[in-house]
């Protein structure tokens, strides 16, 4: 049998009147460049990219979806930014010839950070996920950023004669948007409303500033999550939907303690 000959599976017609909401493949990793208005970082990617399958279509081509990344990559380069995703959504649409589907992309990338007063730079990482979905026409985009920070514990400071317990927070904000901006400033706003950054160089000069600003700015996760959200709704309007977890790795239980907050529709 020659190639012209081999038979395409995935078009027969499948008679069982089914649509699949979403086929395709999950943790498809590639190279990648993340563009953060200008601030250009190389980096790989995990992929998860689906569309929906018509109820008439037995399955999916799945090899086009590593074709659309390959494809860019050996072209140029794999660019993703938030205002590039809507594109990647089309992209992956008219190539598998779908209605709808989610072009979804996980990645680390890193910001450099000067130490606080020795302003000694370090590079600290950031994890992030993008994710658009729906139909051609007017898709949603949607982030999720992870951002460590530290926080000392409000109650421990309050009952102690001296000292305070504190641990690194995880700190995730997850939001909808059609807007274009810098994550880095994200990053920045989050940040803030933790009891301290996190550096990954400092030196004694800049341990005794965290341990002491640490220390005059006492958050529990209940107190991180109310102030992320207040402080992105009256500087970043353009985000919706907005989504503020805390979860604070305890330096005195075994357990993590945890909140999260939505925003009022």
């Amino acid at each position: 049998m020659t190639i012209q000959h081999l038979e395409d599976v995935q078009n027969r017609l499948d008679t069982r009147n089914l649509p699949i909401q979403r086929v395709g493949v999950k943790k498809l990793n590639y190279p990648m460049i993340f563009n953060d208005d200008g601030f250009v970082h190389q980096t790989h990617g995990e992929f998860d990219l689906a569309v929906l399958l018509p109820a008439q279509q037995k399955g999916a081509h799945l090899s086009r979806f590593t074709s659309l990344l390959h494809n860019y990559h050996e072209r140029d380069s794999l660019v993703m930014s938030l205002e590039l995703m809507p594109l990647w959504h089309k992209r992956m649409l008219t190539l598998l010839e779908a209605e709808e589907g989610s072009f979804q992309c996980s990645f680390n990338f890193f910001i450099e950070k000067k130490a606080p007063v020795s302003q000694q730079g370090s590079l600290l990482n950031y994890r992030m996920n993008l994710c658009c979905e729906g139909a051609l026409i007017h898709p949603i985009t949607t982030l999720t950023l992870e951002v460590m920070a530290t926080s000392l514990c409000p109650c421990s400071k309050e009952i102690s004669e001296y000292g305070a317990h504190n641990q690194r927070s995880l700190i995730i904000v997850k939001a909808q948007t059609h807007e274009h901006f810098k994550i880095k400033s994200l990053i920045e706003l989050i940040e803030q409303e933790s009891s301290c950054e996190i550096f990954n160089l400092l030196k004694r000069v800049d341990e005794k500033y965290v341990t002491e600003k640490a220390y005059k700015n006492p958050k529990f996760s209940e107190d991180i999550v109310r102030d992320v959200l207040l402080s992105l709704k009256k500087n970043m309007p353009f985000l919706h939907h907005l989504s503020i977890s805390s979860e604070h790795l305890e330096s005195i239980h075994t357990h993590n303690a945890y909140a999260l907050i939505h925003e009022h529709s």
